[in-house]
């Protein structure tokens, strides 16, 4: 097969890029290695859209992210909140979603093809070498976009790359989520509003949820009482599914195996997602008859390889609110490092109403020239990219990098060459928001 761009992902962020490449006009082809798309959302249950787009005050993020959440919205698959941030979605929704959007664009969606090595001439790729259940397919592009989260095709291709922490390599640990079904969400509301905590939400229609984080008094008497062991100090997040009466998302694991064996890892996470339901059952009312109805199809991570751009996010960007002069995307979620050695989590959070720039040079790739990076595997160090992984911020750079492919594709330049100014212009019409 022969492409103007190959996305190379279709999570959040590649999902966004084969969409803005495809609106600016060029051919595209997007290949997943599931059989469906959504990436982490989907395969991994993350099953609510994390904040990051709004900074209390105003969007800071639109584009790709605003339609994909719109249409959502309107199917019931995503419950939307007033505090604009953490917003359930049903993962079956999610994939029906994107795929339709990407239909509706024309984008060619080959699922189920597993990148294994890529085809180098100078310093630019020519193709991209799939492996599926049939045969070995090889896909030529112009131009090529690693959305892979874990930064395969930058790896493959040779490209510099970071794990973890600089000094140490310690890695963020993985979390295997899961569903629990038989909530009495009223209880839950009730409990929650007798001890005065926020998490229960009545909608419009009077119809009611809770969207809750947190739990650490409960999280502290389990631990005194030694009725768990999950090495994590708080409940990341507890949420009603959209559409499934009494069924709740659950993010509260914490998986430090870093030996390579991945069945040892996801079993852990299996054993811990039955200990989280004993816990729940145990200690928050409500909860009393709960069942495990699944657990991911696989654990979560939260970072893995970085590949070199032509600049490197920093934890200081962050937190000094760096405007960039090629600005292509803006953020507001937390700095959140959840620790590679202990049970504690750091998290320094980003002033209500601002906002920081993520650059086009940091998603631009320093050592070949067609090559553009989205997501969590773009040019930032360990502190940064903890802020810049969540979903929205993903699709936000995901949809620039789709837009920086197609322009270049007009022009034939050199990635590294391309002129910002053309790329936030086209963002701009997309819808994106710069400023």
């Amino acid at each position: 097969m022969k492409t103007d761009v190959l996305v190379c992902g279709g999570g959040p962020s590649g999902i966004a890029a084969a969409w803005g490449a495809a609106h600016a006009g060029a051919k595209v082809i997007l290949a997943e290695r599931n059989e469906f798309l959504g990436g982490t959302p989907v395969s991994c249950l993350v099953a609510t859209m994390g904040y990051g787009a709004h900074d209390k005050e105003r969007w800071v993020i639109g584009g790709f992210f605003k339609e994909f959440r719109n249409r959502m919205i309107t199917a019931g698959y995503l419950t939307p909140t007033k505090r604009k941030g953490w917003e359930p979605i049903n993962v079956e929704g999610f994939k029906l979603v994107a795929f339709e959007m990407l239909e509706e664009i024309g984008v060619d969606i080959q699922c189920g093809l597993l990148a294994m090595g890529v085809e180098i001439q100078e310093d630019s790729i020519t193709q991209v070498i799939f492996r599926s259940k049939l045969a070995t397919n090889v896909i030529q592009g112009k131009y090529f976009i690693d959305a892979t989260g874990d930064g395969d095709i930058g790896y493959y291709s040779g490209c510099t790359y970071e794990v973890g922490r600089t000094e140490n390599h310690g890695e963020q640990p993985g979390t295997l989520c899961y569903l629990l079904g038989n909530v009495d969400i009223e209880k839950v509301g009730e409990w929650l509003t007798l001890k005065g905590r926020r998490g229960y939400w009545i909608k419009d229609d009077r119809s009611s949820y809770i969207n809750m984080t947190g739990l650490q008094e409960e999280v502290s008497r389990a631990f005194q009482e030694e009725t768990l062991k999950i090495q994590r100090d708080h409940v990341a997040s507890v949420y009603s599914i959209p559409g499934m009466t009494g069924v709740v998302g659950v993010n509260f694991g914490r998986i430090f195996l870093c030996d390579g064996n991945i069945g040892r890892r996801y079993m852990e996470g299996v054993r811990q997602a039955r200990e989280g339901m004993e816990f729940f059952k145990r200690y928050i009312p409500g909860f009393e008859a709960c069942e495990l109805i699944a657990t991911a199809p696989q654990v979560g991570i939260r970072t893995s390889r970085r590949i070199k751009g032509l600049y490197t996010i920093t934890k200081e960007d962050l937190l000094n609110l760096s405007q960039f002069e090629d600005v292509i995307a803006q953020g507001c979620y937390m700095i959140d490092i959840h620790s590679p050695e202990s049970k504690g989590t750091t998290q320094i959070k980003i002033p209500k109403g601002k906002h920081y720039d993520i650059a086009l040079r940091s998603i631009v790739s320093a050592e070949r020239s067609n090559l553009f990076l989205a997501g969590r595997c773009i040019s930032a160090d360990f502190s940064a990219i903890s802020a810049l992984r969540i979903q929205p911020i993903c699709m936000a750079s995901g949809h620039a990098s789709g837009i920086a492919a197609a322009i270049s594709c007009q022009t034939g330049e050199d990635g590294r060459k391309l002129n910002y100014k053309n790329v936030q212009q086209e963002l701009l019409s997309q819808g994106g928001i710069l400023d």
